[in-house]
């Protein structure tokens, strides 16, 4: 049974700078029609397929068109070629590629196309291969021929990528965690997740799903959309997310909900991180126990005036009383 895994537009770019001087140079110039291939391919037989080099600089480009392999170095994404080495990335397809033209020359304004002849070996064992292609403008040929070029001490790689997927052979789409980090404590927001996800299959693969922030009460706080980036087979991918606001206080949980592949595979995980801002409860506190002991001695002070104000007065009305009944007894 046929099955084809759509894989979405990936821009391969790679600029390797020799010279400090990049603020003069236009790295644009060249790009790469279309930026990524999917080609179907039979295992031993040969079919062809054709890449586009467009200018859209002001003079003429003049260079090499090689292929290449390249590997995944980190779990950012960076890529690097791998190029005239014996050891082969395992998911390699550059030995696959014939082109018909090894030096391009393309003018201002117009596109440079290149036919690549791809023969896949009868022994496919994945689904998925990769192979770049790429154009390397000669800057020294440039400024022989006396063309302006103000970038002739840089060396540039554009390249566009080729994703071949074996016809007949089932892929293997599998996306584990290996690792999903969330601080047990904070005393502000935000809150930042950190979390890998593992390819374990064998063709590149995107999770597609979100991160979404709740409260004690399960109430929704925030949520962040993945961005939707292929994973390389057997390399993983480090996601950074973070979520809500400073003010947070009590429990929260940070969940991944996603899934890939074909089949819609699941791929969630949590966790529980408690939001106080401790600092700011001390001094309120602080502040308030304050306000209490003023306010108390204030009222306390206030209430012993105003018993002595009433001693006062039942005194004086005692004497009243007393002056009356003397003045009383002298008049009988």
């Amino acid at each position: 049974m046929k099955k084809i895994v759509q894989i979405s537009i990936v821009i391969f770019f790679l600029a390797f700078v020799t010279h400090a001087r990049a603020q003069e140079l236009d790295f644009a110039t060249i790009t790469v029609v279309p930026a990524v291939q999917e080609i179907q391919v039979t295992p031993g037989e040969k079919t062809r397929a054709q890449i586009q080099f467009r200018n859209s600089g002001q003079s003429l480009e003049i260079g090499v068109v090689k292929v290449a392999d390249f590997t995944v170095t980190d779990k950012k994404g960076t890529t690097e070629l791998v190029e005239d080495v014996p050891l082969k990335p395992k998911y390699s397809a550059s030995s696959w590629i014939t082109l018909d033209q090894n030096e391009l020359a393309v003018p201002a304004h117009e596109f440079g196309l290149v036919t690549m002849t791809i023969n896949p070996p009868k022994d496919l064992t994945s689904c998925g291969y990769y192979a770049v292609v790429y154009f390397q403008p000669d800057e020294g040929k440039i400024k022989r021929l006396g063309q302006n070029q103000s970038a002739t001490s840089v060396t540039r790689k554009i390249g566009g990528l080729i994703n071949f997927i074996t016809e007949g052979k089932e892929c293997k789409e599998d996306l584990s965690i290996v690792r999903f980090e969330t601080p047990k404590f904070m005393e502000y927001g935000p809150i930042t997740t950190s979390f890998d996800v593992a390819n374990n299959g064998d063709i590149h693969i995107a999770p597609l799903g979100s991160v979404i922030l709740s409260n004690t009460f399960g109430d929704f706080v925030d949520q962040k959309t993945l961005a939707e980036i292929k994973i390389f087979p057997e390399r993983a991918r480090t996601y950074d997310v973070t979520l809500g606001h400073t003010w947070m206080v009590g429990r929260y949980k940070m969940e991944l909900a996603a899934a890939y592949g074909s089949k819609n595979a699941p791929l969630q995980q949590s966790a529980y991180v408690w939001v106080f801002p401790w600092r700011v409860a001390i001094v309120a506190l602080l502040s308030l126990s304050l306000l209490i002991i003023l306010l108390t001695k204030i009222y306390t002070q206030f209430i012993k005036k105003e018993v002595k104000l009433e001693q006062e007065l039942h005194e004086e009305q005692a004497e009243i009383e007393k002056l009356k009944e003397e003045l009383k007894k002298r008049h009988e």
